[in-house]
């Protein structure tokens, strides 16, 4: 593994940075009665919920596309090891081994930058909440274990990958992959429509769901629509659409269309689902910075709206001293009234029904 440094390197960043995300969340979750002890922590702990599930997702999706980036890069040393004696079952005990390798390292370093990123995270939510500091967050033992289990689960489901591809490729073709050239892609009609479905479907219920106590419950529907929808049109999509500009003759057969258009058609495949990582990465980053802005921003608008006043107080209508304990209130707290309304309505009265009488 030392030989292959520069490989390995970039993977177990990209699995210690994934195991850090879901540690992020999973505190921020645990931490949520503290975050929001004022707002509701109910709402806060199932908006967490909501983003650990859609985090895992997307760490699911990356760590299989890094993965088969690494066993590429790799395809000619096993071919090696399988010309010099190594059988499958050599070969599979040797990647299941650098996967564990690989998986302590993930949860060392993912574990301390989790850790470090969780209580930055953690400062930034209190500040703007205006809430105490919480001196244990970041050190929730729950939140450690279930990040663990989630990465070993992910390695888990990394090496079964590896083991299958080893199962269905024959000795030689192990020898020759590194040399063969990419296949050119079949338009898969199939993804691409069950994508353009579920995207518009998920795009749909966003738009239309006005709903409060609807929306929460429908977020996480839409945004695994629209996770689906998009992987799928870059991997399907992108080959339909590069497949009808080459069949465009006066589009295809000019110099700077045709070689383009002939690599991407053949790149594709292989990098449409990191494409569509970033892109959902990208969307992701930009919809919590706008959604955090507004609520930090709008903060006042939201007390002049619930609280139009800044005091409102209730006196008997008959009080002819009522003014008077205005004012003495304002003079002793020193405060100048600029505007007072006055509304006068009736009081209710609770009384119980004997009979014909009412008994108040």
């Amino acid at each position: 593994m030392k030989a292959d440094r520069r490989l390995f390197v970039p993977f177990v960043t990209t699995t210690s940075f994934l195991m850090a995300v879901n540690l992020i969340m999973l505190n921020a979750y645990a931490s949520s009665d503290v975050l929001f002890k004022k707002l509701g922590a109910a709402a806060g702990k199932s908006l967490f919920m909501f983003g650990t599930d859609v985090i895992v997702i997307i760490s699911v999706i990356l760590a299989i596309y890094a993965n088969n980036f690494l066993r590429k890069q790799r395809i000619r040393q096993l071919g090696l090891y399988n010309i010099i004696g190594f059988g499958k079952g050599e070969l599979g005990k040797m990647m299941a081994v650098e996967k564990l390798l690989l998986l302590l390292t993930t949860l060392l370093f993912g574990g301390i930058l989790g850790t470090v990123l969780s209580r930055i995270s953690y400062l930034a939510l209190a500040k703007m909440l205006k809430v105490d500091h919480n001196l244990d967050f970041g050190l929730s033992q729950q939140a450690f274990s279930i990040a663990g289990i989630i990465t070993i689960g992910l390695f888990v489901v990394l090496l079964l990958v590896d083991e299958l591809w080893l199962i269905r490729k024959r000795p030689i073709e192990i020898v020759r992959a590194q040399r063969a050239g990419e296949r050119e892609p079949k338009t898969k009609w199939v993804t691409l429509i069950v994508s353009l479905i579920a995207l518009i479907a998920g795009y749909y219920i966003a738009v239309t769901t006005t709903n409060p106590l609807q929306a929460m419950s429908m977020f996480f529907v839409a945004v695994i629509l629209v996770i689906c929808g998009t992987y799928g049109l870059f991997t399907a999509g992108s080959v339909f659409v590069l497949k009808w500009l080459r069949n465009r003759k006066n589009y295809y057969y000019k110099p700077k269309h045709f070689i383009n258009v002939a690599n991407l058609l053949y790149r594709m495949q292989q990098n449409g689902a990191g494409l569509a990582s970033i892109a959902i990465l990208v969307t992701m980053t930009l919809i919590t910075l706008a959604s955090t802005a507004t609520l930090f921003f709008g903060i006042n608008e939201v007390v002049n709206t619930n609280t139009p006043v800044d005091l409102s107080y209730v006196l008997k209508a008959n009080d002819t001293t009522a003014p008077g304990k205005v004012a003495r209130m304002a003079s002793a707290n020193h405060v100048i009234i600029k505007s007072q309304h006055t509304f006068v309505g009736p009081s209710s009265t609770m009384a119980l029904l004997d009979g014909n009488r009412l008994e108040s």
